[in-house]
């Protein structure tokens, strides 16, 4: 996204609510400035601040923006280490306001996957990726719908919002997978999203979870490889930190 890869997903709610906004652009701008600051820059500290600053200016107040711009703050607490306050910022959002937009929804629920996922708690990602899954269906089975009403479900392209809203679904399945042992598995996915063109932040994160999984299987010199990657260009992302503190334990330069 904007994790969301997480952090990705900033691209489809934008988009979505420059239609929401109409001729607003003063919102849509400011809420577009922060991105390139974790996804380029991978620097949470800054990204909270910025978006923080988003909260205090009086004309989103009362607005569903408000709302996505807090879903923004936890993801930046989550690339901070801060899972907990990840977790608990992202729920002080009423389930309610996730209604008004389709994509809010998704980016959401795969947001919480990714933290709950990094806690190592199976029951609830499961759980989330199930109610992904359904979306996933609901919303193919809309889109050939013409009939359905679709105000709120959602905006934009419809087959692009499919084919990403199916990409979430496979990633948290891909967490699942991890959580379950299946190490492997999760290094070929990741390696096949490393091919693609992701976000700097995004490569950080698969190249970390690849390192997770190298170390459970004991090849070393890969884990070794792969977080040297993180360390180098993940700047201050937690997992960049926590690569450099493995490096140096084992005497690894990077």
């Amino acid at each position: 996204m904007t994790f969301i890869t997480i952090f990705s997903l900033a691209v489809i709610i934008i988009l979505s609510f420059a239609v929401i906004l109409g001729k607003n652009w003063y919102i849509l701008k400011k809420i577009a400035e922060p991105v390139v600051v974790l996804d380029l820059q991978c620097n949470p500290e800054m990204y909270i601040k910025m978006n923080k600053d988003i909260l205090n200016k009086k004309i989103i107040k009362n607005r569903i923006e408000y709302f996505f711009v807090t879903l923004n703050i936890s993801v930046g607490y989550f690339s901070n280490g801060n899972i907990e306050k990840a977790i608990s910022t992202a729920k002080n959002i009423p389930l309610d306001k996730l209604e008004k937009n389709f994509s809010f929804k998704i980016a959401y629920y795969y947001n919480l996957s990714t933290f709950y996922a990094m806690k190592g708690n199976r029951t609830i990602v499961k759980y989330y990726n199930t109610y992904l899954q359904e979306c996933y269906e609901n919303f193919e089975s809309a889109s050939k719908n013409k009939n359905t009403q679709t105000k709120n479900f959602y905006i934009g392209d419809k087959n692009r919002i499919l084919n990403q809203l199916k990409k979430l679904t496979e990633e948290v399945s891909i967490h699942i997978n991890r959580l379950d042992g299946e190490y492997q598995k999760v290094i070929d996915y990741y390696e096949k999203k490393l091919q693609q063109k992701n976000p700097l932040c995004s490569n950080c994160f698969s190249r970390y979870y690849q390192a997770l999984c190298y170390e459970k299987l004991g090849d070393i010199p890969a884990m070794k490889e792969a977080l040297m990657y993180v360390a180098e260009h993940g700047n201050k992302l937690y997992i960049a930190i926590e690569g450099r503190k493995t490096l140096n334990k084992y005497n690894w330069k990077n």
